[in-house]
């Protein structure tokens, strides 16, 4: 089955109260009250890369994930929010897998930009640079 992300949701680091990270998984608790935040990006343009870089301090990681997402006029208070905010975000697959970009001492950051062309539509791109691959989530 090809592997693909279907859903995107972010969460700011606020919100969590507690994030443990073991090898490659990732156990994530939320603070009462607090959701993810699921965006609605358009399947076609999601686009995911990571690249390594080796350094002194070793291995690090920057991760870069992209996608139009369909926005409107309401959602420009949480989008300005979103991005001045240390952001976790949520990749599931249609595999049904889960992972997590960003962690609490390396978030994700987000920019926005808009598409001239279609000005319902956002160009979402999130930004990590962190010592850790993409963690598998690990559900209670």
């Amino acid at each position: 089955m090809l592997r693909q992300i279907i859903k995107i949701s972010v969460i700011t680091s606020r919100a969590i109260n507690l994030l443990r990270v073991n090898n490659s998984f990732v156990w994530l608790e939320l603070l009462p009250g607090k959701s993810f935040y699921e965006l609605n990006p358009t399947l076609r343009t999601i686009n995911f890369t990571e690249k390594s870089e080796n350094g002194n301090a070793g291995t690090s990681y920057e991760q870069k994930l992209s996608c139009g997402v369909t926005v409107d006029k309401s959602d420009n208070a949480l989008i300005n929010y979103l991005e001045r905010s240390r952001l976790v975000v949520k990749l599931e697959y249609s595999t049904r897998e889960v992972e997590i970009m960003g962690t609490m001492d390396f978030p994700a950051i987000l920019t926005v930009s808009m598409d001239v062309n279609n000005s319902s539509i956002y160009k979402f791109e999130f930004v990590c640079k962190s010592i850790y691959r993409l963690l598998k989530l690990v559900e209670k």
